[in-house]
């Protein structure tokens, strides 16, 4: 079992990943925004056969963060195969994705 980094330092790690001088000015605010939603994780991870699975319990700093946030993840499960998002709380996602086979 894996347990997420420090809120501290995966914020800045977030925050360190996005290409600032790439993006659009409006891109980059969204960007920047949608990652001060989040207010800190817990995950673990599983295997069962040859299946990896995350389960990432997601804090978010509001309840419009928490729409924030899970409309970006949403967007972003919808593209990867075995990926969900819930909402568990005013202020919580779980953030789901198995891959393998």
């Amino acid at each position: 079992m894996r347990r997420h980094a420090p809120c501290s330092r995966a914020r800045s790690n977030a925050q360190a990943a996005i290409p600032k001088a790439t993006v659009a000015a409006p891109t980059r605010w969204l960007l920047q925004t949608t990652v001060e939603a989040w207010a800190g994780d817990s995950y673990v991870t599983t295997k069962q056969g040859g299946r990896t699975c995350v389960r990432d319990n997601i804090a978010t700093t509001s309840p419009a963060g928490r729409v924030k946030l899970g409309a970006a993840l949403t967007a972003w499960a919808r593209g990867h195969a075995g990926a969900s998002v819930t909402v568990t709380g005013k202020t919580s996602l779980l953030l789901v994705s198995c891959a393998g086979s």
